[in-house]
């Protein structure tokens, strides 16, 4: 695997915005499953996905691009569930998508004193999920990387539920 290539992010959306909003999944930037399955509203608050539409278009390398759609889908899925919880009342930052030099995609969500990621590559054997957070007293940097299946990732509400104690 090549060197990572992180992209310029924002952590989080301007809080003073107190309007928020509900927006269709399907009818926003957020359909890039190009599928009918998630008519669910989303508070503007947890709409992660708005920035991903171009991105998933630009991936050169089909399987990863296939790889990319069911992490975000379980991502997806378990947002709504934390939505249903009503446990989530911040704002998340958006996700970002980047191609790297060997056609793998790394996905990021950069939060002020962490950052979680997943690498996704064109061999599956060499997927990976990513975090690294950074102790607010000693100013210490922590991480951990672990293999990524794909086809049965079941640490997702794991990793909502870290990110909304954390936010």
């Amino acid at each position: 695997m090549s060197d990572l290539i992180f992209d310029k992010t924002s952590a989080y959306l301007n809080e003073s915005n107190a309007n928020v909003k509900q927006i269709n999944v399907n009818n926003t930037s957020n359909s890039y499953l190009n599928t009918n399955i998630y008519p669910v509203m989303l508070p503007l608050n947890v709409d992660v996905f708005s920035s991903l539409s171009k991105s998933i278009i630009t991936l050169e390398d089909e399987e990863v691009a296939k790889q990319v759609k069911k992490i975000l889908s379980c991502l997806y899925l378990s947002l709504k569930k934390a939505i249903n919880n009503k446990s989530i009342s911040n704002y998340l930052p958006r996700l970002h998508l980047t191609q790297q030099d060997d056609m793998s995609a790394l996905i990021e969500w950069n939060f002020q004193n962490f950052r979680i990621g997943f690498i996704l590559d064109t061999n599956k054997d060499e997927n990976c999920f990513f975090m690294i957070s950074q102790n607010e007293i000693t100013k210490s940097y922590k991480s951990e990387l672990q293999k990524l299946d794909v086809d049965n990732f079941v640490y997702m509400d794991e990793i909502i539920r870290y990110v909304l104690e954390n936010t």
